[in-house]
């Protein structure tokens, strides 16, 4: 068959996803349109060299600083610049996150994720040998979830908390 020419549906017949240079396997929402602002900056940034240089492996320091600024503006916590690393996507992000994390304290060997969530994240932990616990947010909310929260880190054990929802924010 001409994979050039091939069309795919996903199970629900929604999407339809074109191949144009190979099967593509990531995860994401194929047939969305990319926001004009978004691709007017990715042209400037490609005329500008963007594409022969590697990129700063701490991030580039004006989405850190905007990263910073939209923490404070839409949850009202103040994180550091320096501690927000851009990446690529959210699985290479939460992929890279583990191993640190999982690192960083060896008794602190479990990710606790807060469900619904995403699989992928779940089978990253798994690829990497990362024990994990989870409880459904359905039931704990207000004073019932910090309740629930401190039993988990009471533990000692909780190098990382997942609430990556399908429903955020929720």
């Amino acid at each position: 068959k001409d994979l050039q020419k091939q069309e795919y549906r996903d199970t629900t017949g929604r999407i339809k996803v074109y191949v144009e240079d190979g099967v593509h396997l990531e995860m994401g929402i194929p047939g969305l349109p990319p926001a004009e602002v978004g691709v007017e900056a990715e042209c400037a940034a490609l005329r500008a060299g963007i594409a022969s240089i590697y990129p700063n492996m701490m991030g580039a320091p004006e989405l850190k600083s905007e990263a910073s600024r939209f923490l404070k503006a839409f949850l009202d916590i103040d994180v550091s610049p320096k501690g927000c690393i851009p990446t690529v996507g959210s699985m290479q992000g939460s992929f890279s996150s583990f191993i640190l994390a999982s690192h960083l304290d060896p008794a602190k060997d479990t990710v606790l994720f807060i469900d619904p969530g995403f699989p992928v994240q779940r089978s990253q932990v798994n690829i990497l040998g990362i024990r994990s616990e989870s409880f459904d947010i359905y039931e704990y909310r207000g004073e019932r979830l910090a309740a629930k929260l401190e039993s988990y880190f009471a533990t000692g054990r909780i190098s990382a908390l997942i609430y990556s929802s399908p429903n955020n924010p929720a």
